[in-house]
């Protein structure tokens, strides 16, 4: 199988339906992108473990399946992990929910003295397909007002998360995401996190 053929191969394991509209998207992240590109790195490896599964019998094939939901699950969560084990160092205190990916700071200070409040809770998620894909969107508790009651701009109020349904959500992200395969080289969840405060001081 060529890594063409393994890519053709992903998108029909990953095809599917809803409401008559045919889609590619059953068990993302795996079979894409960044994670299949993992599995396939090593085409003859790929290959063998692929013949093992169409021609042994049942019982060989389910320990190859075993084997290698191990192997994926440790590939897709290694940069998740590190993305969190740097989070810690400025954020000791995070709270991490592993469905989702979510993060709550229990602690954020508010700048300035544009907001109603001080000092709120935020969490965002870290996106699955990190580094290829960006982080986008924080929230806050409590909902954040303006000093005179303005509604600030690309805020909703409520949105529900993992810790709540009374958190009011921010469209934000970086203007530059520049990642690097070594995680300090380059744009991480710690930069986000950190550009949160840019966010609340522009106020509107």
């Amino acid at each position: 199988m060529t890594m063409e053929d393994a890519e053709h191969l992903g998108r029909l394991f990953n095809t599917d339906s809803k409401q008559g509209e045919v889609r590619h998207d059953r068990f993302v992240p795996a079979f894409v992108g960044a994670t299949l590109q993992k599995v396939v790195d090593d085409l003859e490896t790929f290959n063998r473990q692929v013949g093992r599964l169409w021609n042994d019998n049942e019982d060989v094939a389910l320990v190859v399946l075993e084997e290698d939901q191990v192997s994926a699950g440790l590939m897709m969560n290694e940069r998740i992990a590190e993305e969190l084990a740097l989070l810690r160092k400025s954020y000791p205190d995070l709270e991490y929910v592993a469905s989702g990916h979510w993060v709550r700071l229990p602690k954020y200070d508010v700048p300035g003295d544009l907001w109603e409040q001080t000092v709120v809770e935020v969490c965002f998620q870290i996106p699955e397909l990190i580094p290829g894909q960006p982080p986008y969107g924080f929230y806050v508790r409590p909902g954040l007002t303006l000093r005179g009651a303005q509604v600030p701009g690309n805020y909703a109020y409520p949105a529900a998360t993992p810790f709540g349904s009374d958190w009011g959500k921010f469209s934000w992200q970086l203007e530059t995401w520049t990642p690097n395969a070594k995680i300090v080289a380059g744009t991480n969840m710690s930069n986000f996190a950190r550009s949160i405060v840019e966010r609340l001081r522009q106020g509107v």
